[in-house]
């Protein structure tokens, strides 16, 4: 896959959705436990991390503000097992 071209906003969809989808999940899983602060963390990323970092992030706000996590560590694990569960529901149907 060609980094950063799998959220173009312009022209047509480089993949269906169920490729889309496992896809994005494969990415979601790689992205690395962040061991630093969030503005390090991110700055450690690369184009294609970093972008599927920034589509889970109102995830993360929602699991932030329904749950007692702890800290952004604790937080961005959680974050990426939600995402993942819900990618597997969807392509299981």
């Amino acid at each position: 896959m060609r980094e950063g071209k799998f959220f173009s906003p312009f022209g047509k969809p480089t993949m269906d959705s169920e490729e889309f989808l496992r896809f994005y999940k494969c990415e979601v899983a790689k992205l690395p436990i962040p061991k630093e602060n969030t503005a390090l963390y991110l700055a450690s990323l690369d184009n294609t991390s970093r972008s599927v970092f920034t589509t889970i992030l109102p995830a993360a706000a929602a699991l932030k503000k329904h749950n007692s996590i702890g800290d952004f560590r604790e937080l961005f694990e959680e974050t990426k097992i939600c995402c993942i569960k819900e990618i597997d529901n969807i392509l299981a149907q």
